[in-house]
């Protein structure tokens, strides 16, 4: 429990975000007709519903039923390092007040940036969304921007390691479907344990909440909420991330869509969004210049690549490769080159000691 003087009424309010069905309306309505919380959690049933809260509601609180998973939850935030907000809180992101339902309490590991952007897509993505997801994330994490994402798989995940290899000092938020506790994916727990150490996470769901698909709609409306531009990389046309790009018009907040190719199952909802009027992102400048800067502030490379004279084309190759290899067709596309041209730089590359062939394919070595 927090050591403040509204601390009693602070964990009336979190018990009551853990009582299933009721709203922030509704607790709004408690204040008002008892004063505080803390009377309201004392009301008999009949005065509950005499206040507003539907008959269900009102006996689930009656029973006590949040008190049990709020003094769990309380724990669980104590144990991680994780602050529980509630809207009359100074740190409360007013931004979250835009959007329908308005969530009742947040449970925040690490702190929530100042400036940022979303880089959202599918679950299912290919190589190409893939690579673009993870140099937007860090090229925009380098030029002072927080990459917010959802933690899953795909376009999410590529986005949070890019920004995380950025360097950047706030580089990436993710938005859980989820109690702040749980890792889902599962597979994803390291990543998630680089978010908690280097980045932040977000839940406005209480600790141990599973992730039931039900939520995920309800997620990508804070993440919308939290960016100051929202970009969808890969998207099939039913794509959950498409909930993101309809709360940010609804927020008035930028849209942007990066293209793919003609005819692909993962194009047909980020086309549709170009179509009705999103702009079109290619590279991170079309994002800064739809949030008001014009200029990227350059990647820093690191101190062998910079010693080694290098050009810009084989900085750029050198930036797409990973630690799976990636053959000289797909790094010529994602470098707007020939195939024989990289084939050139990339020769270059694995004689300077940066890169190394795998089979048919080329691996970058520090």
């Amino acid at each position: 429990m927090r050591d403040r003087p509204d601390a009693a009424e602070d964990l009336s309010a979190l018990t009551l975000s853990c009582i299933s069905g009721i709203t922030r309306e509704q607790v709004d309505d408690l204040t008002r007709a008892f004063g505080t919380l803390c009377d309201a959690l004392r009301a008999s049933e009949v005065e509950l519903v005499r206040a507003g809260l539907p008959a269900e509601q009102a006996a689930r609180v009656v029973r006590g039923e949040g008190r049990v998973e709020s003094e769990r939850a309380v724990e669980t935030c104590e144990r991680l390092g994780v602050r529980w907000l509630l809207p009359h809180h100074h740190d409360w992101p007013q931004v979250v007040e835009g959007v329908h339902p308005r969530p009742l309490v947040l449970y925040l590991r690490g702190f929530l940036p100042s400036a940022a952007v979303a880089v959202v897509g599918s679950r299912r993505a290919d190589l190409y969304g893939l690579r673009f997801a993870r140099q937007l994330g860090r090229d925009l994490a380098r030029a002072g921007h927080c990459v917010v994402s959802g933690g899953a798989l795909g376009i999410d995940a590529a986005a949070h390691r890019g920004a995380l290899e950025s360097g950047a000092s706030q580089p990436t938020l993710a938005v859980l479907g989820c109690g702040i506790d749980v890792v889902s994916p599962p597979r994803h727990r390291e990543l998630f344990a680089a978010l908690a150490r280097e980045g932040a996470l977000l839940s406005e769901f209480s600790p141990g909440a599973p992730p039931y698909p039900g939520n995920f709609p309800q997620r990508n409306r804070l993440i919308a909420a939290l960016s100051s531009a929202v970009v969808v990389v890969r998207a099939a046309r039913r794509s959950g991330s498409l909930v993101t790009a309809r709360w940010a018009r609804h927020l008035g907040i930028p849209l942007l869509a990066t293209p793919g190719p003609a005819g692909d199952t993962l194009s047909e909802g980020t086309h549709e969004l170009l179509r009705s009027g999103a702009s079109i992102c290619a590279t991170v400048e079309d994002v800064l210049l739809s949030i008001g800067r014009s200029e990227a502030p350059p990647s820093p490379p690191s101190s062998e690549v910079a010693g080694a004279d290098l050009d810009r084309q084989a900085v750029r190759l050198l930036e797409l490769l990973s630690r799976s290899p990636a053959g000289l067709d797909e790094l010529g596309m994602e470098a707007g080159m020939e195939s024989w041209q990289a084939a050139a730089y990339m020769t270059r590359l694995e004689l300077m000691g940066f890169a190394e062939r795998r089979g048919s394919g080329f691996v970058r070595l520090n």
